[in-house]
């Protein structure tokens, strides 16, 4: 499982912020269409895991975090404005 943090950003406003973030939630649905794994939210957590909870997601955090970042860049890979940041996880291969 993988938990990424969302940040938003100082000077978006709290509509702004939910707006982008469910985008965002819609693109890597469909970055993993087709996956293994689960998208999900907590607050404002992305959480990619398994479809099977008792097994370890096979997708590298590498690979999550480059099918991630196109869902909070534009075109040159700047972040949108109305997010601060997306914190990845630290351990790699956590169940």
């Amino acid at each position: 499982m993988y938990i990424f943090k969302v940040i938003r950003s100082e000077t978006s406003t709290k509509e702004e912020f939910m707006s982008a973030f469910q985008c965002a939630i819609s693109c890597i649905e469909s970055q993993f269409d087709g996956d293994d794994v689960i998208v999900s939210t907590n607050g404002f957590d992305v959480i990619i895991e398994n479809k099977i909870p008792e097994n370890k997601i096979k997708i590298s955090l590498q690979e999550c975090k480059s099918k991630l970042k196109g869902c909070f860049c534009d075109s040159e890979f700047r972040l949108y404005p109305e997010f601060e940041g997306v914190i990845p996880p630290k351990d790699t291969h956590s169940k």
